[in-house]
């Protein structure tokens, strides 16, 4: 991987909330960033069977190349808290994609030197929870 195409990648994981709201945050980011990314670089989202463990989702995503905008899933079965790992310019891309189709409230963000950390919770929209 070099360093263009890292730095236009984002870490996504979603902690805690069911497959069907996983596939609704997913759904709307493969839309709006297409572009697959190689299989080796990431995996599809795995659900750890044991139900006294968080189940964690998780996805990159390069956000160099836009897509088309997702409609807005039917619903959510809960608020989802989102994870979002990068550089800030992408980690915003996201949050900006994300919030077209969901409610987005920022729960906080760690800057480091070349990455940062940001934690959101997701609500359909008009339905902020």
């Amino acid at each position: 991987m070099t360093t263009q195409q890292s730095s236009a990648h984002v870490g996504v994981h979603l902690v805690g909330c069911t497959q069907q709201d996983a596939d609704a945050v997913f759904d709307t980011l493969e839309a709006a960033f297409p572009l697959p990314l190689d299989p080796h670089t990431h995996g599809t989202p795995v659900a750890r069977p044991d139900p006294e463990r968080p189940t964690v989702w998780s996805m990159s995503f390069d956000v160099r190349f836009p897509g088309r905008a997702a409609t807005p899933p039917e619903r959510l079965d809960c608020p989802v808290v989102v994870d979002l790992f990068g550089s800030k310019p992408p980690v915003d891309r996201v949050r900006e994609a994300l919030a077209r189709v969901f409610s987005v409230e920022d729960l906080g963000s760690v800057p480091g030197d070349q990455e940062m950390e940001a934690r959101l919770r997701l609500s359909p929209l008009g339905r902020e929870q």
